[in-house]
C-alpha cells in the first residue's frame, strides 16, 4: 500500500436540518472498496425509510481508486460534490455517507450540492486526521543519568517520534524516524551524548500520527 497518505483517525457520525431535512453523515475508514461496499450495504440496511443514502470513496491504491453515487439524486448532485471534498482535503481510505430523509421541501441542484458538500465539510471539521508514513526505528540505549537529555532532545525536534520506552538495567527507546533523516538523527543525538549511546537500526513501519494543525498551509 502506498504511503504517506491521509485518512481519519476513527468513524464519525454528524447530522445537519437543512430545510426540514434530515442529512446524516457518516465518515468510516476502510481499507479496500469491498469493506466499503459492506459497510454501504449496512448503512442502507439501517435507513431503509430514507430516500437517499448518497456515498464517495477513496481508497489508497495505484492508481487511487475513486466512486461515488448520487443514489437516486439528480445527477452531478450529490457524489461528486462530497467526492470534491474528500480530494481537496487529499483524504484516502475513507467512505464517506450522506442519508437523507426528505423534508418536504426541494432544494434545487445547487441547493443539493451545497447540502451534500456541506454534510462533508462540517464532519471533517469535528473528525481528527492523521498521517501515515513510512518510518524506521531507531533502538537507543542509554543511561538513567542521559534520558532527560534525550527527552529534552526530542522535544525540541518534533520529526523524531518516540514510541516505546523500557526501564531495565538501562533505558531502551525506540524512536521512529523518516528514512532520509536516519544518519541526520544518529549525528545529533551521538553529538549531543558525546558517544556515549548505542543505536541500532530497527524494521522499517508504517507509522500514523495526527496531522499537524498547519499541514495544509504548508
Amino acid at each position: 500500500m502506498p504511503t504517506p497518505f491521509i485518512t481519519i483517525k476513527e468513524n464519525s457520525t454528524n447530522e445537519m436540518i437543512i430545510k426540514k431535512s434530515r442529512f446524516i453523515t457518516q465518515l468510516i475508514r476502510v481499507e479496500n472498496l469491498e469493506s466499503a461496499q459492506e459497510h454501504l450495504a449496512e448503512i442502507k440496511k439501517n435507513h431503509l425509510k430514507a430516500n437517499h443514502s448518497c456515498w464517495a470513496v477513496i481508497i489508497n491504491t495505484i492508481p487511487v481508486t475513486e466512486r461515488s453515487s448520487d443514489d437516486g439524486e439528480p445527477s452531478g448532485t450529490a457524489g461528486l460534490p462530497m467526492l470534491e471534498v474528500l480530494r481537496k482535503k487529499q483524504l484516502t481510505n475513507i467512505l464517506a455517507v450522506t442519508t437523507r430523509y426528505f423534508g418536504g421541501i426541494k432544494l434545487g441542484s445547487g441547493g443539493l450540492i451545497r447540502a451534500y458538500a456541506g454534510s462533508i465539510s462540517e464532519s471533517l471539521a469535528t473528525t481528527t486526521l492523521v498521517i501515515r508514513e513510512l518510518f524506521f526505528a531507531q533502538i537507543v540505549t542509554i543511561s538513567y543519568s542521559q534520558h532527560a537529555t534525550v527527552t529534552n532532545f526530542l522535544d525540541q525536534h518534533l520529526e523524531f517520534y518516540l514510541q516505546d520506552t523500557q526501564y531495565l538495567a538501562d533505558v531502551t527507546l525506540t524512536i521512529m524516524v523518516k528514512e532520509n533523516e536516519q544518519e541526520l538523527f544518529a549525528n545529533e543525538l551521538t553529538n549531543l551524548l558525546q558517544g556515549s549511546v548505542t543505536i541500532k537500526k530497527g524494521p522499517a513501519q508504517n507509522f500514523e500520527r495526527d496531522l499537524p494543525l498547519d499541514y495544509f498551509s504548508k
